[in-house]
């Protein structure tokens, strides 16, 4: 498989009886999947019957409305959906649409060095970055204080640079005070 894959999601039930996927992505809203898409999934469990090493599988249709609602070829009945969740979704970086001048993609920020926007001390790295249905959150990795979610706020995250793959963040509070 590819390693220039991008997490959007997972499934962890399936949708009615016809074979339909119930997906939980990341940002629903902005999503790069569409019918035709080729996705990449991943068992997250060991009774998947999804390939351990990654599975290539095309999207037949999708829905997006309160639920995403997916269906991907080959796959006839609810029977054959139980069998392969829960699984994680992936998309190729490729995939994703063209930026204009300023933009970045969140996900770009993963293993960004993560420095005190104070002192310029490098406290750790993007570990991961998710939504929490308001804002993102960086999850940093530091030595100090080992993973710590930053909301990704003007209070706390003051410089975002991609080119140079470097975060300076202000850690809350009750954080820097446990030290």
């Amino acid at each position: 498989m590819t390693t220039d894959l991008v997490e959007l999601g997972f499934c962890v039930k399936p949708h009615g009886i016809r074979g339909e996927f119930s997906f939980f992505l990341y940002n629903k809203d902005e999503s790069v999947i569409k019918k035709g898409s080729t996705i990449t999934i991943y068992p997250k469990e060991k009774g998947s019957t999804v390939d351990a090493q990654g599975q290539l599988v095309k999207v037949a249709s999708i829905r997006v409305g309160n639920k995403v609602i997916a269906r991907l070829e080959n796959v006839e009945n609810r029977n054959d959906v139980e069998a392969m969740i829960p699984f994680t979704i992936h998309i190729g970086r490729d995939e994703f649409p063209a930026l204009e001048d300023e933009e970045y993609y969140i996900s770009d920020m993963i293993n960004a060095e993560v420095f005190d926007h104070q002192s310029g001390e490098k406290i750790g790295i993007v570990k991961n970055v998710y939504d929490n249905g308001f804002q993102d959150i960086f999850e940093i990795a530091t030595s100090d204080f080992g993973l710590v979610d930053v909301l990704n706020i003007p209070n706390f995250v003051q410089l975002i640079d991609p080119e140079s793959n470097r975060l300076e963040v202000t850690l809350p509070e009750v954080i820097s005070e446990r030290n």
